[in-house]
């Protein structure tokens, strides 16, 4: 009896081990796993370029249909005009690029567990994707698959999400569209064959949520031009925590009769809204009248000042936080290499397990 006591005991003495060490590994040490996975995640690789063109590769529909589970597609930088839009349906695809290029062609990914990684590319959207150290002017988190996805490091214009039956975390990125329209409702003409109306829009575009999802946006700087979030959902689980967000308008748009939304208190009718930050991470050289509570409402400055006038800015330099800006050397926002294309912190494989 007495040796059973004791085999007992030390079952529940590991048991309590073993959850304490869940407990230390929240969900910010498993997305950080899953990150550096996608980083370093190896397999057969094929290479493509525009039409086949550079020596050693094949086209990009070539290139497509010889992919399969778990196999890496490397890209050449260039236009990739094919006849038919290439959707990726297979799971456990890697795609990367090659070189700071700019790939001329969306990347969908309708596959499960697929890693997009290194590239500059018109657009990148996926179901169920972790998006690392990469730029487009559009990325897309698409409706219909449960699951985790990730996009963390990356820089872009745009970001739009169906976040039904998803955990969605948006880390350490900088997305910035700063363009201002002007006579708003006005027809105008396009080239010599198009009109178009003039409208307020949002950075961030939230899809219509007929089921409950979480969003999470972290050590992430958001600069809009106009409007912030698109739309409330009382189904979006949003986690907002250790944000520079700046928007000139609202942060959801409202008639042009009324008041603005210029506190991040007034979105908790909006959405099911938790505001957080961790408690070691202090930005300096904040303004009297920036938020206290979880995030910054501040407008953070970059090497190459946002453009009013234009809403597809890629340039590295407008990415890139100036010494004297909020967030600046406090983790918050994209790491962007040299060439454009955001790389690992220096001190990413140095954290503590």
């Amino acid at each position: 009896m007495i040796t059973s006591a004791c085999h007992w005991n030390k079952i529940a003495l590991i048991a309590f081990f073993l959850a304490a060490a869940s407990l230390s590994f929240g969900t910010t040490d498993r997305s950080d796993k899953i990150i550096a996975y996608a980083r370093a995640k190896k397999g057969r690789t094929i290479v493509c370029s525009p039409g086949g063109k550079v020596p050693g590769t094949m086209s990009y529909e070539a290139a497509y249909g010889k992919l399969s589970s778990g196999m890496i597609l490397q890209m050449h930088p260039g236009f990739y005009n094919t006849k038919n839009l290439v959707i990726f349906r297979k799971d456990n695809l890697i795609i990367e690029g090659i070189g700071p290029g700019y790939v001329n062609t969306p990347i969908i990914m309708y596959g499960k567990n697929c890693i997009v990684r290194n590239l500059k590319a018109r657009g990148i959207s996926g179901g169920n994707v972790t998006i690392v150290d990469s730029v487009a002017h559009g990325f897309s988190i698409l409706a219909g698959k449960a699951g985790k996805s990730i996009i963390a490091n990356c820089a872009g214009n745009s970001l739009t999400i169906y976040p039904n039956l998803q955990d969605v975390l948006i880390k350490n990125c900088t997305f910035i569209r700063s363009y201002k329209v002007k006579n708003v409702g006005k027809a105008s003409q396009s080239w010599t064959y198009n009109t178009y109306r003039a409208g307020r829009y949002s950075l961030v575009n939230f899809g219509q949520m007929l089921k409950r999802g979480k969003v999470k946006f972290e050590n992430t700087i958001l600069y809009s031009g106009e409007n912030m979030f698109s739309r409330p959902s009382v189904f979006n689980n949003m986690t907002l925590q250790n944000n520079i967000i700046h928007c000139e308008r609202s942060l959801i748009p409202v008639s042009e009769k009324k008041t603005p939304l210029r506190s991040l208190n007034m979105l908790k009718d909006k959405f099911t809204l938790k505001l957080k930050r961790k408690s070691h991470s202090r930005i300096k050289r904040q303004p009297k009248n920036a938020s206290k509570e979880t995030n910054f409402l501040v407008k953070p400055q970059f090497k190459r000042t946002p453009s009013p006038k234009n809403g597809w800015q890629l340039s590295r330099d407008n990415f890139v936080l100036l010494p004297n800006s909020p967030g600046y050397g406090q983790d918050i926002g994209v790491n962007m290499g040299s060439n454009g294309i955001p790389v690992a912190p220096p001190d990413e494989g140095k954290k503590k397990k």
